[in-house]
């Protein structure tokens, strides 16, 4: 949700999607803002239209996202939660994704509340301690199972019989 993730968000992703930002006012102020998309997939015989909270579906390709949730102050959360919420019911919609949110997300709640019967998936998201593998004094490799390291390296040389393989840092 910061303005680093969200500029390089937008200019990645923007021009396969329609965003919107909802701004939430407090006495006139700024005090919530949310991006909202829209994106139409197929799902067997039927074309739907998905509707996101920060983030356009972006499929396979996508980053993980993880930590998604309201952009407001903590005094006006239940305020915003609720007065998106009520925007996001007037929109047309199949189904509302709301990617890298928790169960106990500030928003969550006023769905389930009033909104439409949905059914819910929650998936966590994988992670890697790296911290605590260094603190080991391991390498990732070392870290993951026997029979995945296995692979692994039967891949590497695979890979390694059609030239030798380097490590690019992005710049």
């Amino acid at each position: 949700l910061s303005p680093p993730w969200m500029d390089a968000w937008l200019a990645t992703f923007a021009a396969n999607t329609d965003p919107y930002f909802v701004c939430f006012r407090v006495a006139g102020k700024l005090d919530g803002i949310a991006l909202l998309s829209t994106r139409r997939v197929h799902k067997g015989p039927f074309r739907l239209t998905e509707l996101h909270l920060n983030t356009s579906g972006e499929g396979p390709a996508s980053p993980m996202v993880e930590h998604n949730g309201l952009l407001c102050a903590p005094k006006h959360r239940h305020g915003f939660a609720t007065a998106l919420h009520q925007h996001i019911k007037q929109q047309k919609w199949d189904e509302l994704r709301l990617n890298g949110m928790c169960p106990s997300a500030d928003f969550t709640e006023p769905h389930r509340q009033c909104g439409p019967p949905s059914d819910k998936v929650w998936q966590s998201a994988p992670y890697v301690d790296l911290q605590s593998i260094r603190e080991e004094h391991k390498s990732y490799l070392d870290s993951l199972s026997s029979n995945t390291r296995q692979k692994i390296r039967r891949s590497i040389r695979l890979y390694e019989e059609q030239g030798p393989l380097a490590i690019e840092y992005a710049s």
